[in-house]
């Protein structure tokens, strides 16, 4: 028999071409056009992703990269893909939610998270979120819940979301909706629940939304009571709290005039109170005469602290 060397059969053998090529957002490393041998191996070549993306698969479904093809009997022509790399948004920043500024619902607001598509508007009653439910998935930085009560706070957080999944939940924001007439609160917190540790300081603030009624004169009242002692303040027109018996005719307006749009102004700020309950009225009576008659035409509104 006769035999020749090994290179003379390499000169009859089959020749395939090998075809790497990168889809968009990335590049081919290593020799992308190729020629080998019937049975023989390609050289190793990388699928490169740009810069934000990351390699998915070839388009023969293959997943390796470097990617080697071995013993091969047939041409190959592939085409790398890619993908943005996308990680969770940022937690939403700057929650806020109107306190008696909206008539009948609460406006809830933030700041636009890194890299979110859409935020998740969650709402509870409690500040440490125990019973908080989704209300909402809106793609804005506002959203408007008119699903409230007056005399109620809410407590509101937002959580940002992408095709990679969620961010944390946000800070609470906590409001309540606004009312015709007055509003009294404690540490920006409406209605009979506030509790506070010995030692946190109390603010206490009115606002009133006179509604259609400007300009009507009336008179204005606030008042407090301690109620383990029993002991009774109102506050005078010159701003300053003066103990009186809890009898009504010895009580003083704090001002006496036609109603009117009033910011939250604080009546009290930074008191230190010792353990107890205290209830806090602003109220406005009508006709102007300096007499508080709750027989006749009046609106009221009231806060009860219990320090602990």
């Amino acid at each position: 028999s006769m035999s020749y060397p090994r290179s003379r059969f390499a000169l009859f053998a089959p020749q395939y071409r090998l075809v790497y090529t990168a889809g968009a957002n990335g590049t081919i490393s290593g020799t992308a056009t190729q020629t080998v041998y019937h049975g023989c191996d390609g050289a190793a070549v990388t699928a490169v992703p740009a810069t934000g993306y990351h390699f998915t698969q070839w388009s023969d479904a293959a997943t390796a990269n470097p990617r080697q093809d071995l013993s091969v009997t047939g041409d190959v022509a592939v085409a790398a893909t890619f993908a943005l790399s996308l990680t969770p948004p940022d937690v939403p920043v700057g929650v806020t939610a109107s306190a008696g500024t909206h008539l009948n619902k609460i406006r809830v607001a933030w700041s636009a998270a890194a890299r979110a598509n859409t935020y998740a508007v969650w709402r509870g009653l409690r500040a440490d979120g125990a019973d908080m439910v989704k209300l909402t998935d809106t793609a804005d930085t506002s959203y408007d819940d008119a699903a409230v009560s007056a005399g109620i706070n809410y407590y509101y957080w937002i959580r940002a979301a992408n095709a990679a999944g969620d961010s944390d939940y946000s800070l609470s924001a906590n409001g309540f909706p606004g009312v015709v007439g007055p509003m009294v609160t404690a540490n920006g917190l409406v209605g009979d629940g506030v509790r506070l540790h010995t030692g946190a300081p109390l603010t206490v603030a009115v606002q009133l939304n006179p509604g259609d009624y400007s300009g009507v004169p009336v008179d204005w009242w606030v008042a407090a009571l301690e109620q383990d002692t029993g002991r009774w303040y109102y506050l005078n027109s010159a701003m300053q709290w003066t103990e009186f018996d809890g009898q009504l005719p010895n009580c003083r307006p704090v001002h006496m005039g036609g109603l009117f749009a009033l910011p939250s102004t604080a009546v009290a700020h930074g008191l230190y109170l010792g353990r107890g309950t205290y209830s806090i009225w602003f109220a406005v009576d009508y006709p102007m005469d300096g007499i508080l008659d709750l027989s006749g035409q009046y609106l009221l509104s009231r806060v009860t602290v219990t320090v602990e």
